[in-house]
């Protein structure tokens, strides 16, 4: 049978409380609950809210990549609507840790996010209802609104709840199928929950990698609420969750956010209670990771939180349940209504408490910042100029100061935590440092941003439990625990661009992703581009291998210095130097074969549903955003019917594909030998392992399987005993949750140019390959231990001697092999160039 609810629960409206022209949804959209609002009409409805009521304010913050309007909605009492801006003011002062000049200290500010998943798209629908509660009141919300402040922003990801409505739109049938099993509860691949590129906004809250997320931080950065709200979808036979959350906890998270999330928990189960519909806390959802829709909030102040609904895109407009029961789109649209309305009310009680634990929050942000460090240096002499100032950009759009560190080094060395050892350590900083204070605005993001090892208080997590920055810009630094004075230091400002100065030659060192791009950019403007496979002296200047040179003489029809300028302001580079003379001073002369001619190659991505969404996204965005570089995408079908020939590179992101086996991989192991470059990450390692045309494999040997097989017998034996209630912590032992470990590097190797002797690798699974018989050029070594983040016991002894990122050559061509992946969320700087290396500079 079909559950029917009321939409209000505790806070139904009496009949005639709707205001002049202001219309519920079911009385302004025809078909309300049986159809998905596609995202313009549910625009059109709340402009024509915002039209009828002096209680709401639209404003725009940006577009999406498909050129969708971002836009959310101020919802206030009518005098707090009229004193508006000094509410916001106030409260943007409390975070730079001020006095407000003109203060309204009991007000607070309630920010509600819907549809960051765009399949999830009972969350847009219920946005609209929770609109209309608010803007047309009634005793018990008009009481709320004049202690609260409401931020409505009912899409994030417009572009993925479009994919997803009009698809269904376009499989759904006169009446809703209610079985799971058909059609219109299958979403094609990729689906709607992601955005244009096939990234998961809500993992990209941190890293700031998509338009949507960085428009969202500014708007979000204007208000800095107090409290966060993230609905969601998942599982149409879950039940609903709410705060408070699972563990882990960060350590950084306040006992009074802690508090608040219990409190907001007892007012929405009260509510739900008096529903009778069933709910779970306290499971599933932690509070580490920091690039969430609760975390992010949470460690710059607010409540954040998570809400989940069952049903997300399998459940379509109606689903039965395994009890029997008929989930419609009205029950999950009712369900997030009660427990919006819910968040709000618990904020209203509580608003005082609210601002001032906020202000005491943020005012210590300035005086004593939580955590052990006072800030971060990061030696210039050390570093690559570009992952600096690439860094030091980065820190800017959350609002971050870098600085230069100016003058003489200090009379004492600074006591320190080096990220290089993991250890203790002293550290004298030079001029030209780059030094990031911990005491500034929003300094528990940022100590939770850098934290070299981050304390996992459950080892059952939800996601990584790694990332500090250092390690992601693969920069040379120390948290420094030193009183720190920084009077007069200047500002941290970018390199200025190179100049391209006349000569018969041109080098650029390989310096990160700066010169990554640089290359991406010469090969796609035509320019002649030369690595140099050994290193050189020119004009008494050093060049190492992988540094990218271009011959005035490969070109001589064109005007090769004033185009090399363009790429060179394009790219970034701060670094150009001008050869004059063909004769090296030693090394490699400019007409020694140790100057390789790079080809521009054509790029295949593989594409379709054998391919994970993310990765293959990921690649994507990278591909044409960050390199600006051509790709073509795929279908990994076609590519089996004759289409490996029509290119020089092809990738294979994560994935399953069933599409490649067979008669089709041998003709992928054909192409490479005439010539073909393949580049593989992830779980495509399946489809060559154990391949007799490969030599990627679990097991280097036969004793080496049998020593892993023995290890294995010794475990079950330990397991028999165990009890079925630990089945969940007894798996992560053998499970790796986003942790970093340290590798190997052959740096005179080309898929390692531009990297040192060692590399911090984030391992998101727990996949073992085995040393190749050539070409290891980043491993895990034996004994080898997590650097920072959780790694279980069994697969930290499983990964000993096994492969990261590797080069098999095979004929004429070469596969390479990357089993961490290289472009993970976009934000993941150091492994970026390992992946530019693959695509063009590996033979």
């Amino acid at each position: 049978m079909l559950r029917r609810f009321l939409f209000w629960g505790l806070w139904a409206l009496p009949a005639g409380a709707a205001l002049g022209q202001i219309q519920a949804p079911a009385a302004y959209f025809p078909a309300w609950t049986q159809r998905f609002t596609p995202h313009h009409e549910a625009l059109s409805y709340l402009h024509a809210l915002d039209a009828a009521t002096a209680r709401m304010q639209v404003r725009s913050y940006g577009t999406t990549w498909e050129g969708r309007p971002l836009e959310y909605f101020v919802i206030a009492s009518e005098r707090n609507m009229a004193r508006i801006d000094r509410i916001q003011a106030a409260n943007r002062a409390r975070f730079r840790g001020e006095v407000p000049e003109a203060d309204v200290a009991d007000i607070a500010l309630v920010w509600l996010s819907y549809g960051v998943h765009g399949n999830e798209a009972a969350c847009t629908e219920a946005a609209l209802e929770v609109a209309h509660s608010l803007v047309a009141g009634g005793k018990e919300v008009d009481g709320w609104l004049e202690r609260v402040v409401v931020i409505l922003d009912p899409c994030l990801n417009p572009d993925g709840h479009e994919k997803y409505a009009r698809w269904y739109t376009e499989v759904a049938g006169v009446t809703p199928d209610v079985l799971g099993s058909t059609a219109e509860h299958d979403e094609p691949w990729p689906g709607g929950r992601l955005n244009h590129y096939l990234f998961d906004l809500n993992r990209d809250w941190a890293w700031l990698t998509q338009p949507e997320s960085r428009a969202r931080r500014l708007a979000y950065a204007a208000w800095m609420p107090h409290v966060h709200c993230d609905f969601h979808e998942m599982g149409g036979e879950s039940p609903y969750y709410f705060p408070p959350a699972a563990e882990p906890y960060h350590a950084a998270i306040s006992p009074w956010q802690r508090a608040f999330q219990d409190e907001i928990g007892r007012t929405t189960a009260r509510a739900f209670d008096a529903r009778g519909e069933r709910y779970f806390t306290r499971e599933t959802f932690d509070l580490f990771y920091p690039s969430y829709g609760d975390t992010y909030p949470t460690y710059l102040g607010a409540i954040g939180m998570t809400y989940e609904q069952g049903g997300s895109y399998g459940a379509g407009l109606a689903l039965e349940l395994e009890n029997g029961t008929v989930l419609t789109l009205a029950d999950r649209v009712a369900n997030h209504v009660v427990a919006s309305l819910a968040a709000v009310e618990t904020a209203a009680r509580l608003s005082g408490k609210l601002v001032d634990e906020f202000a005491r929050a943020c005012a210590s942000n300035l005086k004593d910042p939580w955590g052990p460090y006072a800030g971060y240096v990061l030696p210039a002499a050390e570093n690559d100029r570009a992952s600096l100032d690439g860094l030091a950009a980065f820190l800017a759009q959350h609002g971050f100061s870098s600085y230069r560190y100016s003058g003489a080094a200090p009379k004492k060395p600074w006591a320190a935590w080096s990220y290089d050892d993991a250890a203790a350590a002293q550290v004298v900083p030079a001029d030209g440092d780059l030094f990031v204070p911990a005491a500034q605005p929003g300094a528990t993001l940022l100590q939770v941003l850098f934290d070299p090892a981050p304390v996992v208080s459950d080892s059952v997590t939800y996601d990584i439990t790694a990332w500090s920055l250092p390690y992601a810009w693969d920069l040379r630094a120390f948290a420094v625990t030193s009183d720190v004075g920084r009077a007069g230091w200047p500002e941290w400002t970018p390199a200025p661009p190179a100049t391209v100065e006349s000569g018969i030659g041109w080098a650029v060192r390989p310096d990160g992703m700066v010169s990554s791009r640089f290359l991406a950019g010469a090969l796609a403007a035509g320019l002649p581009v030369r690595v140099a496979d050994k290193p050189f002296t020119s004009g008494n200047t050093a060049f190492p291998r992988g540094t990218l040179v271009v011959l005035a003489s490969d070109a001589p029809d064109r005007e090769v210095q004033r185009e090399l300028a363009e790429v060179v302001r394009s790219a970034g580079v701060s670094g150009v130097v001008a050869l004059r003379s063909g004769r090296s001073e030693s090394g490699a002369d400019l007409g020694s074969d140790a100057l390789r001619w790079i080809p521009a190659p054509s790029i295949a991505l593989a594409w379709g549903p054998d391919v994970s969404p993310l990765a293959a996204g990921a690649a994507w965005w990278h591909l044409e955003h960050e390199l600006k570089y051509p790709v073509h995408r795929v279908n990994t079908s076609d590519l089996c019917r004759g289409g490996w020939d029509a290119f020089d590179v092809v990738l294979l992101p994560s994935g399953r594909y069933r599409a490649l086996r067979g008669d089709c991989s041998d003709e992928l192991a054909g192409w490479i030998e005439r010539g073909g470059r393949l580049v593989a990450w992830g779980s495509a390692l399946g489809l060559l392992e154990g391949s007799e045309a490969f030599g990627l494999s679990t097991y280097g040997d036969e004793e080496e399987e049998k020593t892993a097989a023995s290890r294995e017998e010794e475990r079950a034996k330990e397991d028999q005993l165990a009890a079925y209630a630990d089945a969940d912590r007894r798996a992560v032992r053998s499970g790796v949750e986003g942790a970093l470990f340290r590798t190997e590097v052959d740096s005179t190797h080309p898929l390692a140019y531009g990297f040192s002797d060692t590399y911090t690798t984030l391992k998101t699974s727990s996949d073992r390959y085995a040393l190749l018989s050539e070409g290891n050029v980043f491993r895990i070594a034996e004994n080898a231990r997590p650097l920072a983040g959780f790694a279980g016991s069994r697969a930290v002894v499983d990964l000993q001697q096994s492969l990261v990122f590797g080069a098999e050559p095979l004929g004429s061509g070469v596969a390479v092999y990357l089993v961490d992946d290289p472009l993970f969320r976009g934000f993941w700087e150091a492994s970026k160039p390992v992946f530019s290396n693959a695509l063009f500079l590996v033979r």
